[in-house]
C-alpha cells in the first residue's frame, strides 16, 4: 500500500495541472500511523485509507470528461472489481461457508439491506452467490461489473481498421455470457478459478 501511494503521488506529479485542488491535498495526505502487530490500530488505518482512496477515485472520476480516458480508467476499476470479488468469493465460499463469511462478502459489496429485504433470512451460499455474482443490476457485484467492461470496450476507440470486434472485447463478451449462463448451485471452485483466468487474460 505504501509502495502503491507513493507512486500515486509520483504520476500525480506528472499531472499537476490537471488535477483538482482538492485531489491534489488529498494525494498528498500522509499515510495514517498504525502500531505493528496491533488488530485495533491496523484496522483503524485500513479504515482511513479506504475512505481516503475512495474519495481519491471519486474525485478523479468526477473531474474528468467524459472522453476515452475516462472510460478506459472507468474500465481499470470495473476489472479491478470483478477480480477482487472472484478472489473473495474463492476465498470464503468452498463448498460451505459460515454465515459470518457470508455476512462478510455481502459487507464487500455494501448489499446487507438489499439481501435482507429479498430474502427474508440468514445468509446462505446459493442465495449469497446468485446476489454477488449473478445479479445484473447489483452495481458492486461482478455480474454488472462485466457488463460495463463490455460497454467499455465497445465504446474506446478501435485499434483495428476492418471493422471486426478486437479480441478484448469477443473475450469481454464471453465473460458476461458465461456468467448469465451461471445458476449459483453450480458455482464451484473450478469454475471461479477459469472466471478470474479469463478476466486476468482481459486485463
Amino acid at each position: 500500500v505504501r509502495a502503491l501511494a507513493r507512486n500515486a503521488r509520483h504520476i500525480a506529479l506528472l499531472l499537476r495541472d490537471r488535477l483538482t485542488r482538492d485531489s491534489w491535498r488529498l494525494m498528498h495526505r500522509p499515510l495514517p500511523r498504525f502500531q505493528s502487530g496491533d488488530p485495533e490500530t491496523m484496522g483503524a488505518c485500513c479504515d482511513e485509507l479506504v475512505e481516503r482512496f475512495a474519495a481519491l477515485a471519486r474525485l478523479t472520476a468526477d473531474g474528468m470528461s467524459r472522453t476515452p480516458a475516462w472510460q478506459f480508467l472507468d474500465l481499470g476499476i470495473c476489472i479491478e472489481r470483478a477480480s477482487i470479488m472472484l478472489q473473495a468469493v474463492h476465498a470464503l465460499v468452498r463448498g460451505r461457508a459460515s454465515a459470518e463469511d457470508l455476512a462478510a462478502l455481502l459487507d464487500l459489496l455494501d448489499c446487507q439491506p438489499i439481501y435482507r429485504s429479498r430474502y427474508l433470512s440468514m445468509p446462505t451460499i446459493p442465495p449469497v452467490l446468485d446476489m454477488v455474482l449473478l445479479d445484473p443490476v447489483q452495481p458492486r457485484g461482478l455480474a454488472f461489473q462485466l457488463a460495463r467492461i463490455e460497454d467499455h470496450l465497445a465504446s474506446l476507440p478501435a485499434l483495428r481498421e476492418d471493422g471486426l470486434p478486437e479480441d478484448q472485447l469477443l473475450l469481454a463478451r464471453q465473460l458476461r455470457v458465461r456468467v448469465q449462463a451461471l445458476r449459483a448451485e453450480a458455482v464451484d471452485p473450478a469454475e471461479l478459478a477459469e472466471l478470474r483466468d479469463q478476466l486476468a487474460s482481459l486485463s
